[in-house]
């Protein structure tokens, strides 16, 4: 006895199997071209990849380049900036610009460190050359009213970048490079790094916000920097008992000295709290080098600064 498909036997079955043919190459062919599209789409640019303005549409502003502070990414220029200047923007700042794929038409924020920003506009883009068209000025994010001045006993290289990112975040109006005795880099060594400190400041500036870049100056010896001069002058210790808290007076300006990895001498802490230095302890915990100024600055804007 034939099966139940016998009815489909011959030229029908012929027909319904041709037909079933048909239909699947349709869809191979369709779920093929689908899947080409999407691979497509991964290679081109993502759009939250491209620097998106925000605020109002310049076209309704059509005197200003950009309104509205915080439109686009952010680029620190080391040089005097004016309104409706065209700049090309240095290798730094443009090799940013091109990882963000910035084009013609995208806005970005400069700032010089004056303490203004300047809503900006790219103008031209090739060849790894960004030319920008910069917009009115307008006052950036005011600076801590605490003038804190750090100086940092000089870490090795990643640790000292850290130190100096974390400072800037927080607000540090300056900081002074220091050797000391269990300094672990040459004078030489430092002395080359400086350029790539004022890096690390400028790239912590522009992620954090602020629009002035905290003062860096030359190293210096652990003696020579005792003398700096202070409303108040800091050296966090562990082991002692007076902690941030338990300062008296409201200074505006403030000098600490951060330490290395193997922390101060006893000879540099005699001689730092004979010149004035009040020793304070930054919590029950010991702290690494590259730690402490972000958990010190935090407790001094928290009690006389702009986090309080």
């Amino acid at each position: 006895m034939r099966g139940r498909d016998s009815t489909l036997a011959g030229p029908s079955a012929r027909i319904v199997r041709g037909r079933y043919r048909d239909a699947l190459r349709v869809w191979h062919r369709g779920h093929h071209d689908a899947l080409r599209t999407a691979h497509r789409g991964r290679r081109t640019r993502h759009p939250f990849l491209r620097a998106q303005p925000v605020g109002p549409d310049p076209a309704d502003h059509p005197q200003s380049v950009v309104t509205g502070r915080g439109s686009g990414p952010r680029f620190f220029i080391d040089a005097a900036l004016g309104t409706g200047a065209n700049i090309t923007l240095p290798e730094r700042a443009a090799r940013h610009a091109k990882v963000l794929r910035l084009s013609v038409g995208d806005h970005l924020v400069l700032f010089d460190g004056s303490g203004d920003e300047f809503p900006s506009e790219v103008r031209a883009a090739r060849r790894g050359r960004i030319e920008v068209t910069v917009g009115a000025a307008q006052p950036g994010v005011a600076p801590s009213p605490l003038q804190l001045h750090l100086g940092m006993a000089i870490l090795k290289r990643d640790a000292m970048n850290a130190a100096m990112q974390k400072a800037t975040e927080l607000g540090v109006a300056a900081i002074t490079p220091i050797f000391t005795e269990y300094t672990d880099a040459p004078r030489g060594s430092a002395d080359r790094r400086t350029t790539n400190w004022g890096g690390v400041l400028a790239s912590a500036a522009e992620q954090c916000g602020r629009a002035t870049l905290p003062e860096l100056h030359d190293p210096q010896s652990f003696t020579s920097v005792l003398q700096t001069p202070a409303d108040l002058r800091l050296m966090p210790h562990p082991g002692v008992a007076t902690s941030i808290g338990d300062l008296p007076g409201n200074p505006s300006r403030v000098f600490a000295l951060i330490g290395p990895e193997g922390g101060f001498s006893s000879v540099e802490v005699d001689a730092a709290c004979d010149e004035g230095f009040e020793t304070v302890s930054l919590g029950p915990r010991v702290l690494r080098a590259d730690t402490v100024p972000a958990a010190l600055g935090a407790l001094l804007q928290a009690r006389w600064g702009d986090l309080a």
